[in-house]
């Protein structure tokens, strides 16, 4: 029984007759029997479908490949019990309307953190039960704090500066369904506001990861998602031992990659919102990036190559290298990785869809390029643009194109000024922290490139898999 209505992800591209099927994360070019396309269409075109096993089978797979994601949407409310935990420090104006926004959803916990406000008895008056944290100073262990107090099958935790939208946790509850999900993780937007800093983060905020789903790993279009908001299974945390405590910052990474590692699934749906209060000011903002930028030296130590600052393929750096020569150069290199891919592909629709596929590939990792030039890799690039103009130019365009990138990526609220003042601001505060991260551990890690493999065997096994 096929019970959920599935969507194609956004990089799926179909032919026309159906067969064939493209895109995901990792990419791959799949052909489909005239059985497996009609058990896509079915899954695709009803809320509720009949299908056998091997159907169930091959949906699993599509998700898997991140070319599919289920709705969430089940004919029954899940019946698994959810508990609200609240990690907050000097936040008695704000609490209580979050616990009463939380308490219809089940028992709240609310884990004060050395708050000097009164917050413990403006929870407690709001219908939490407030408890002092019990574990290390922070977040994370706050959260642990209210995890082993937990008696439910399923733990929400809710930051104190967030205000989550009516029925947000539903679609959540319901995919966790599925045994294999131990964390799911919605939308955290930022509220709407009239300053320069609450129209940019309206657009760029660290914490909302855009408007498409996506399993969540190393690799994958979303590589972590934040603690602002989670719901999760709670014997899947235990698991792991839940938050690392010894984290001041980076402690929801840690969490997602470890789950990840221990063969748990962890999902992004962005259907599903809750809402985020912006920094009230640009050194607020200034402050926040940087703290996030330390992290990052301390995740590559726990899991190396995964917070790289760039994922590369030799042919993308051989088309990158090209362009450095000119524009016929890099048409001929981007020919020249292409052809692995069609020459695997078994007919000239899959062929057509192996081209975009690689060609694709070269233009998100150009993005992700131009990101780390102007962010982690900021002062290298400043230096090599002193007195080398080819450098100066390209150090130009890939401002230009990470700015534009964001620029049009949300609602066109904040002027063009105030937005490039504030992008210069925003990347180069988080590039102080992960310098000052890899200073204090002595490691250049956060800041080297990793190597992946993208090799025509690969692309060939799958450009002809049957399903």
């Amino acid at each position: 029984m096929i019970s959920a209505r599935y969507r194609l992800d956004v990089s799926a591209r179909r032919s026309r007759d159906g067969r064939v099927l493209s895109g995901g994360q990792p990419a791959r070019v799949l052909r489909f029997t005239a059985k497996g396309a009609a058990a896509l269409d079915a899954a695709l075109d009803a809320a509720l479908a009949t299908g056998s096993s091997e159907s169930q089978d091959l949906l699993d797979r599509l998700v898997g490949y991140g070319l599919l994601h289920p709705g969430g949407q089940t004919t029954r409310p899940s019946d698994q019990r959810l508990t609200c935990v609240v990690p907050v420090k000097d936040s008695a104006a704000s609490i209580g309307e979050l616990v009463a926004k939380l308490t219809p959803l089940g028992p709240v916990i609310v884990v004060d953190d050395c708050s000097a406000d009164g917050t413990r008895g403006e929870a407690e008056r709001a219908g939490a039960r407030a408890v002092a944290n019990a574990h290390e100073p922070g977040p994370a262990g706050a959260r642990n704090t209210g995890l082993d107090l937990v008696d439910t099958d399923l733990v929400a935790f809710v930051d104190s500066d967030c205000l989550p939208r009516s029925g947000w946790s539903d679609q959540l509850v319901n995919l966790l369904d599925d045994p294999r999900l131990a964390l799911v993780a919605p939308r955290v937007a930022s509220l709407p506001g009239t300053s320069a800093v609450a129209h940019y983060e309206m657009r760029c905020s660290p914490l909302d990861l855009g408007p498409q789903p996506s399993l969540v790993a190393p690799g994958r279009r979303v590589t972590f998602v934040p603690s602002a908001a989670l719901v999760g299974r709670t014997a899947a945390l235990r698991s792991v031992g839940g938050f690392d405590a010894s984290l001041r910052v980076g402690e929801d990474v840690d969490l997602v990659w470890r789950l990840v590692g221990q063969d748990w699934t962890v999902r992004y749906v962005p259907d599903a919102i809750v809402e985020h209060r912006p920094r009230p000011s640009p050194v607020a903002l200034a402050r926040q990036r940087f703290r996030y930028g330390t992290s990052a030296a301390t995740l590559e130590r726990l899991h190396p190559g995964a917070a790289a600052p760039l994922h590369i393929t030799p042919g993308t750096v051989g088309v990158w290298l090209a362009s450095c020569l000119g524009c016929d150069t890099a048409i001929l290199a981007l020919a020249a990785t292409t052809l692995p891919a069609a020459r695997a592909a078994q007919d000239r629709t899959a062929r057509g869809h192996a081209v975009l596929l690689r060609a694709r590939g070269h233009a998100v990792a150009t993005r992700h390029l131009a990101r780390a030039l102007t962010r982690e890799w900021l002062p290298l690039t400043l230096l090599a643009s002193v007195r080398n103009p080819p450098a100066r130019r390209f150090m130009a365009a890939a401002f230009v194109l990470d700015t534009v990138v964001a620029y049009v990526s949300g609602p066109r609220r904040a002027g063009p000024p105030s937005f490039v003042a504030l992008r210069l601001l925003d990347n180069a505060s988080y590039c102080v922290g992960v310098w000052r991260g890899a200073l204090s551990l002595r490691t250049p890690a956060p800041l080297l490139p990793r190597r992946v493999r993208s090799s025509p065997s690969r692309a060939r096994s799958l450009a002809t898999a049957r399903a």
